[in-house]
């Protein structure tokens, strides 16, 4: 596998737990930081200037570990990559 083929069969592998931890407070240190600039910005309010340094960092960082870490694999013993269930989809009815 090459290319994008690889990249979406990573994407929808399992996920080790730890990482999925990483994901999950990654994204929450992300949402809040967006939603604090944007409560200063709705009610007019003064950054202060750390803020204006900091504020790329708390949304990049974050959202670039927890991208990073979606990537990651869990292994069966086997030494081959555990894959998620698909959903079956429902056969089509004819009307």
């Amino acid at each position: 596998m090459h290319g994008i083929d690889c990249a979406i069969a990573r994407w929808r592998a399992k996920t080790p737990i730890v990482f999925k931890r990483i994901i999950r407070i990654g994204l929450c240190i992300s949402s809040v930081s967006v939603a604090i600039h944007e409560a200063l910005n709705q009610f007019g309010a003064m950054e202060p200037e750390w803020w204006t340094t900091i504020y790329p960092y708390l949304i990049g960082i974050p959202a670039g570990a927890a991208a990073t870490a979606k990537f990651t694999q869990t292994y069966n013993s086997k030494g081959q990559p555990i894959r998620k269930p698909t959903r079956k989809r429902k056969p089509k009815k004819d009307a």
